[in-house]
């Protein structure tokens, strides 16, 4: 079982079957892009890949004491479905994939440096405030 801390002190667990079976789900619609639909896999209407992204966004949520491990997970899930279903915007498997990431490069090595500066920002400031009286 998956345990989360939420408000008020309860606990939410999530079953890993019921996690698998999330996942699956997403990718009831391959066939359908197989056959050669012309739209990307959809279920009522949104794109699967939008709603595997809100499903990262909820692990985040809930699973907030395991943020990166969370976002990792829901990043290398939506890469995989894109390399196998979908593709890039820039073309499709790993040559596709390698275009993204050209393009991409300046914005994710901003991300990835910023984050760890402001981390350690937020404790020094936090250290250096005063108790409560």
């Amino acid at each position: 079982m998956i345990e989360s801390r939420l408000a008020g002190g309860r606990n939410a667990r999530l079953a890993p079957k019921s996690i698998v079976a999330a996942i699956l789900l997403c990718f009831t619609v391959w066939p359908a892009h197989a056959a050669g639909a012309a739209e990307a896999p959809a279920i009522a209407g949104v794109p699967v890949d939008f709603i595997l992204f809100g499903l990262t966004l909820l692990g985040v949520a809930l699973f907030h004491h395991h943020t990166l491990r969370v976002a990792l997970t829901g990043l290398a899930i939506i890469t995989l479905y894109k390399l196998g279903f979908t593709g890039f915007k820039s073309g499709a498997g790993i040559p596709g994939l390698l275009a993204h990431l050209g393009q991409e490069w300046v914005i994710l090595t901003n991300l990835l440096c910023s984050s760890p500066r402001r981390t350690r920002a937020a404790r020094a400031a936090s250290w250096a405030t005063p108790p409560p009286r």
